[in-house]
């Protein structure tokens, strides 16, 4: 009986590891679901759009896009989520452009038509880069910064050297493990290859800080977002969207009623 006994926790316990391992080696797989274009592809968008691209540092080829207003508020450069491409994610520019505001958004590496190595340090770095160039051109008009789950980090890094008027975030996070701790708790920490700290992050801005979550976000946890909200609550407005899920929260009448009142 006690030869079986220990024979099973050691079965269990190899498969513990293996388990580990696996996730150790798949975590980019299980964090992040990009969807490539040929760099022919064209873009179909209900508003007029740019299309450009930069080159960063470490190889990295990036394609983004703009929308222009005649006589612009001010600029919204959009961080968008872990999956899809520019031709999915583009689509908020409407959001933005009804107030009479560009838009600026890019993809990030192995995202769309989008190239180079991709690990946490190109990521940010990508960020950081291309909102200083784009808010270099907005000097004297409103810039704001938007990040949308994943890319609330990239938002809250690129707020480092950019010094935004606002910084806007939908479904951030305290940090990857917080949410990773929440889908597996089992798994320690220390074989997560991203951090992504924006409750780090927050600290490079001192503007305000809007933040939107579902209080029914099975992606992200609200408790992850409460948490970051609680860094600094004397700048930080946090709106929860009663039974708001991870995605569509800009459809809900909180979303359109706030946004209405900061960019009219």
């Amino acid at each position: 009986m006690i030869k079986f006994v220990i024979i099973t926790a050691a079965s269990l316990f190899g498969l513990y590891i293996f388990m580990l391992a696996l996730l150790y080696l798949l975590q980019e797989k299980l964090l992040f679901s990009p969807v490539k274009l040929p760099e022919d592809y064209k873009f179909s968008f209900t508003y007029t759009y740019t299309e450009t691209w930069f080159k960063t540092e470490n190889n990295g080829r990036i394609n983004a896009l703009y929308f222009r207003k005649p006589d612009p508020k001010g600029i919204v450069i959009y961080h968008h989520g872990n999956a899809g491409n520019l031709q999915g994610w583009a689509n908020i520019a409407e959001n933005f452009l009804q107030y009479n505001y560009d838009v600026f958004i890019y993809d990030y590496r192995q995202f769309g038509k989008s190239t180079g190595y991709f690990n946490e340090e190109n990521l940010l770095n990508d960020a950081l880069i291309l909102s200083n160039k784009v808010a270099e051109e907005y000097k004297g008009k409103k810039i704001i910064v938007y990040g949308r789950s994943l890319g609330s980090a990239m938002a809250l890094y690129a707020s480092k050297t950019v010094n935004p008027d606002l910084i806007i975030l939908e479904t951030p996070f305290y940090d990857l493990p917080d949410v990773a701790l929440a889908h597996y708790p089992l798994v320690p920490v220390f074989l997560l290859r991203y951090n992504l700290p924006n409750h780090k992050y927050l600290a490079f801005s001192k503007c305000p800080v809007i933040i939107f979550h579902g209080d029914k976000d099975d992606l992200v946890p609200l408790s992850s977002a409460k948490k970051l909200a609680e860094v600094d609550k004397l700048r930080t407005e946090f709106h929860v969207i009663p039974s708001g899920k991870h995605n569509g929260l800009r459809h809900s009448e909180i979303y359109k009623s706030v946004l209405d009142k900061i960019l009219r």
